[in-house]
């Protein structure tokens, strides 16, 4: 969250998007809210989960995954560290 407020800020044309793995979508719902997440939340229940992972991974996700995709859905990293540092440069 820090990382957000600090470096990606609403003018920088980046979007994140927080996609639960939980089966309980309640309980996920709630601890989004609590987080007070400023992005949207996709929960499972709505939407087909091979449709958001399966381009992206191999298997079943690990929690959390970062991503980082262009406007179009191409992936550009899977990797954290690699997704970051690309934001930083996007500014």
């Amino acid at each position: 969250m820090e990382f957000y407020k600090d470096q990606i800020k609403p003018d920088t044309g980046i979007e994140l998007v927080h996609i639960s793995l939980d089966a309980d979508t309640k309980s996920a719902a709630i601890w989004a809210k609590k987080a007070k997440m400023p992005w949207p939340t996709i929960l499972f229940e709505d939407h087909d989960r091979s449709a958001l992972t399966e381009a992206y991974f191999d298997d079943d996700p690990e929690a959390p995954s970062y991503i980082l995709v262009n406007a179009t859905g191409k992936l550009i990293t899977k990797e954290k560290a690699h997704a970051f540092a690309k934001i930083s440069t996007l500014k």
